[in-house]
């Protein structure tokens, strides 16, 4: 039996030596025959010290012969006495070793210890007592016993895995639509290892997640291990008395240290599981890691920092785009109000990380300082007869329009669904077929073969000026019909729509003349 002094020193307990005793007694034999006189050893009494007394028990036995010598000269008394090794305390037992950093022998680190049971003394009572002879005639002796003791290795282990709703491993996870992963952490304090006190966990999310919540479960904990109660958040600091604080940038964005100083909170051979759930951000297109560590949060402890931690990447995205472009006026005036109409359709699965865009082009920017106008959004209806069968429902998103043009990030576009977006822009003064691409990507970061666009150009009419009359004598008197140099003026402009042609001509003829 020992108890644990503040410093971290084994001793031995005294109030445990009377279980020595009274569970083992002392079994003292004398060995020696005649004409030695045994001492009854039934007239044993042990005498206890405190703890930090060299020789915490002593064992008096006291017997005379009123007839006969008790030891003749040249005669040996032989006593045999048997006794048990004190137990580890209680803490260790379970681990059957000694943490790292408690003090054994006054070492850290030994492994071994001498320890004094008895301090065996001999001497004639009756010679002392009379004051006829000097105590130097006693003979004293300390035994001491090396007891060896395993050093517990103050290991942890650390593992991570993602996993369904149900908690349920999952074998080749991706990200889903919602960006919801949800993580079991276990968290194992090996058998060969020694208590640990403040364990405590922390999670470093990349990128940086939206939200994030875990909660240790009871039922998934093992070896009577201390399950910390509660839920807890990303971007709060939870400490073992009960506080919080905030976490610095930069840090990981789930820590928890939970337990008592000097209490076995994740024993040896115990173990915790955390479910994590975290909502990774809807711009996400690149891998996602999650890095889970865990370690004691005691300064100076011998347990080493572990960790584990999971890549998961976005679904692939199986989704089947189109987008569709009109204008009207096809041909507007100069300074005229000219409407776009976009419909971004998905004829597939769910993507996840589409994106719209449509930039202003340069031609329209002098009219157009402020980008395009009256932005609106509307969900595809069935009543509109663009997508057939039951609809998905794609909410609009965060439109962003400027002097460069339009923008928008479509987190969720849902299988069978589409948008339709409207806006307008001022046609320019110049004469020009002012071009305007639109387009759809599947990824919002990386260009796919699924990404497509639509462009649709209108054209600006020139300022109509009416023709000088051409009627001449010298015409008149042919009456054949004549020709102008200009007589036909043809402005044709052929434009690519998606696989059309388009083919805008104005044409000057001159009026028939007659000999009449």
């Amino acid at each position: 039996m020992f108890w644990q002094s503040d410093t971290g020193t084994m001793q031995l307990d005294p109030d445990s030596l009377d279980d020595i005793l009274s569970d083992n007694p002392l079994n003292i034999t004398c060995l020696s025959d005649a004409p030695v006189v045994c001492p009854d050893v039934a007239t044993r009494r042990g005498t206890l010290y405190p703890g930090n007394h060299p020789y915490p028990l002593m064992l008096n036995l006291s017997w005379s012969d009123q007839e006969q010598t008790v030891l003749p000269a040249g005669e040996t008394l032989q006593l045999m006495a048997a006794f048990k090794i004190p137990e580890l305390p209680e803490q260790y037992q379970q681990a059957g070793c000694v943490p790292q950093g408690v003090l054994i022998d006054g070492s850290p680190t030994a492994t071994s210890a001498n320890l004094t049971f008895y301090f065996i003394g001999f001497a004639e009572q009756t010679t002392k007592l009379s004051g006829d002879a000097s105590a130097a005639d006693d003979r004293w002796r300390g035994v001491q016993i090396r007891v060896n003791y395993t050093r517990c290795t103050q290991d942890l282990a650390i593992t991570q895995t993602i996993v369904d709703a149900s908690g349920n491993p999952i074998a080749s996870p991706t990200v889903p639509a919602d960006r919801t992963v949800r993580y079991a952490v276990t968290i194992t304090n090996p058998a060969v290892s020694g208590p640990l006190a403040l364990p405590r966990l922390t999670e470093a999310f990349s990128p940086a997640v939206v939200e994030a919540v875990a909660v240790c479960d009871p039922a998934l904990s093992t070896g009577g291990a201390v399950c910390p109660t509660g839920t807890f958040a990303a971007g709060t600091r939870y400490l073992a008395d009960g506080s919080t604080a905030a976490i610095a940038s930069g840090d990981p964005q789930l820590d928890i240290t939970w337990g008592e100083a000097g209490e076995p909170t994740l024993p040896a051979g115990s173990s915790v599981t955390f479910l994590i759930e975290a909502q990774y951000p809807a711009e996400l297109a690149t891998v996602a890691t999650a890095v889970a560590t865990a370690f004691d949060a005691a300064p100076g402890s011998p347990f080493p920092l572990v960790s584990d931690s999971d890549a998961i990447a976005p679904t692939a995205s199986s989704a089947i785009l189109s987008i569709r472009k009109s204008v009207s006026p096809i041909a507007p005036n100069p300074g005229d109000t000219v409407s776009f109409v976009v419909d971004l359709l998905n004829a597939g699965d769910a993507a996840t990380s589409a994106s719209f865009s449509d930039p202003l082009h340069p031609d329209l920017a002098a009219a157009n300082p402020g980008g395009f106008a009256n932005v609106v959004c509307t969900p595809i209806t069935a009543g509109m007869g663009v997508l057939d069968g039951p609809l998905g429902d794609t909410p609009c998103p965060v439109l962003s329009s400027d002097a460069t043009g339009i923008q928008a990030a479509i987190p969720v576009f849902a299988p069978n669904s589409g948008l339709r977006i409207t806006y307008t822009a001022i046609a320019p003064e110049a004469i020009t077929s002012a071009p305007n691409i639109a387009s759809i990507y599947a990824d919002a970061d990386l260009a796919t073969a699924a990404d497509r666009s639509a462009w649709v150009n209108f054209i600006v009419r020139p300022v109509a000026v009416d023709p000088p009359d051409t009627d001449g004598p010298g015409l008149a008197a042919t009456g054949v019909e004549g020709s102008l140099t200009v007589s036909a003026l043809v402005a044709g402009l052929v434009l690519l729509l998606g696989g059309g042609l388009l083919v805008a001509t104005r044409t000057i003829r001159r009026r028939r003349q007659s000999s009449e």
